[in-house]
């Protein structure tokens, strides 16, 4: 993706990962399609990130 196309993308949420419900799923999900995009992808949660987030800048 050319770099006027990329954006930097804040994701805040409660909890993010695959088995937890509903809207934590999302949250993984969307991050990790906007990464795979291109996007420099930050995800910034109340609880400490699981695995699966390759690509996603996670803060705790």
């Amino acid at each position: 993706m050319p770099d006027e196309r990329r954006q930097r993308i804040l994701v805040p949420c409660d909890d993010s990962g695959m088995g937890k419900g509903g809207v934590p799923v999302f949250n993984e999900q969307i991050s990790l399609a906007l990464a795979a995009r291109g996007h420099d992808v930050t995800l910034l949660t109340v609880s400490p990130v699981e695995k699966g987030h390759e690509g996603v800048n996670c803060i705790p």
